[in-house]
């Protein structure tokens, strides 16, 4: 039995969570939300997605605006592949409010053990809330 939320108070509900999905026979990972009319994948994720072990977990995130309900369920359905090389993590789950932002900010950065304690360029993307590049965005 999946638990129900009420999420007709919030306006924008969103949903994170964090994943490992690490092996060379890596299946799927399914997220899927029903509202009362039925089970509706809004996340897929496929194949290795993380690269070792001890690799950075990956960050997913669903809106479930399309899916207000005063007993929405979400679930998480994990399909193995072939080999015991397929095991797959979830961790670290959210519900909650989202806010509207009209941009965002992404950086990729690589961490102290890669780069032996050498200063690094950080890289920093403007993103508007659909998740394209602003342009005439300048930093420091």
């Amino acid at each position: 039995m999946t638990a129900t939320f009420d999420l007709m108070e919030l306006s924008n509900p969103i949903l994170t969570f964090r994943y490992h999905m690490y092996g060379g026979s890596m299946g799927t990972l399914r997220v899927e939300v029903n509202d009362g009319r039925g089970w509706v994948l809004i996340e897929l994720l496929s194949g290795q997605l993380s690269y070792g072990l001890d690799a950075p977990w990956g960050k997913a995130e669903a809106d479930l605006s399309a899916y207000v309900s005063a007993n929405t369920q979400v679930r998480f359905v994990g399909t193995t592949g072939l080999s015991f090389t397929s095991d797959m993590c979830v961790d670290d789950i959210w519900l909650y409010e989202g806010q509207e932002l009209p941009a965002r900010f992404e950086w990729t950065s690589i961490n102290d053990r890669q780069t032996n304690g050498v200063p690094f360029p950080v890289q920093l993307t403007a993103l508007n809330y659909s998740g394209q590049p602003l342009t005439g965005f300048t930093g420091p």
